[in-house]
């Protein structure tokens, strides 16, 4: 069943996770759709690395990616925490930035979108919003990126699978009823380790599941396999993430050594 809107207190719980329901007027708003075209991603690559400070585009390759999982993350919260499915035309879907900053951290405007109810076949259903989230958007960009960059997709894809994985673990944590946190775990289970990789445009399997295999969504992983880079950024505050697999005085040595000193 099909609706015209969220209502008003689902679309504020969803700009907790950056979705916007206006183009911001002091940012640079970036379609997309340029992101799934070569030429387009290296331009977009060249405006966030000047941005960020970013020393290479390998580096703002992996920003992008972390950034991008934020349009994962308000369809699963969508689908999850309201039973509900975000129907958007990629094409209107831009990224916006309320008040630009060396962090480039931008919210989502995704049009003129529908809702449709969750349907009977939940699992048909929730298919369906794998299939747009991953192999429609999220997997061209990072296969685009790989052709571009040196970075590895298991560094992008892990970017994005912290953040999926975490609000998974914020739904849970935040409901008392023990059916809901039941679905929650189904979800979980489904899309982060049994979906198959037809869903996500991977020959390889689900790319969430060969990082990390069978997970329980009570425990937050507490250490990443790959490093994001961010501590390679010219005014990144921390030195490192809290969950980066490189110790301390690795990711100082490394940071010299890009800086040259």
């Amino acid at each position: 069943m099909l609706s015209n809107k969220l209502s008003t207190e689902e679309i504020q719980t969803l700009t907790k996770f950056r979705l916007t329901q206006k183009v911001h007027k002091a940012s640079n708003p970036i379609r997309l759709e340029r992101m799934l075209q070569r030429d387009g991603l290296v331009n977009v690559l060249a405006l966030i690395s000047e941005q960020m400070g970013a020393p290479s585009y390998k580096v703002a390759a992996s920003m992008l990616s972390k950034r991008m999982a934020f349009y994962a993350v308000i369809h699963l919260y969508t689908m999850s925490a309201f039973n509900k499915r975000l129907l958007v035309d990629r094409e209107n879907v831009l990224l916006t930035e309320q008040a630009p900053s060396n962090l480039w951290l931008p919210d989502f405007y995704l049009g003129n979108m529908k809702v449709e109810e969750e349907r009977n076949d939940r699992r048909k259903w929730i298919d369906e919003i794998i299939w747009h989230v991953f192999k429609e958007t999220l997997t061209p960009i990072v296969e685009r990126l790989s052709e571009q960059v040196t970075l590895p997709k298991r560094v992008m894809w892990e970017n994005i699978h912290q953040y999926v994985s975490w609000i998974f673990h914020k739904m849970r944590n935040s409901s008392s009823r023990e059916t809901i946190k039941n679905q929650l775990d189904r979800d979980f289970h489904y899309i982060l380790q049994t979906a198959d990789g037809y869903l996500f445009g991977i020959d390889g399997g689900n790319p969430f599941a060969r990082l990390y295999g069978r997970m329980d969504v009570k425990k937050i992983v507490e250490t990443r396999k790959t490093c994001c880079l961010a501590y390679l950024l010219k005014d990144n505050p921390p030195n490192r993430c809290q969950t980066c697999p490189i110790p301390v005085n690795r990711t100082r040595n490394k940071k010299r050594k890009e800086a040259g000193t």
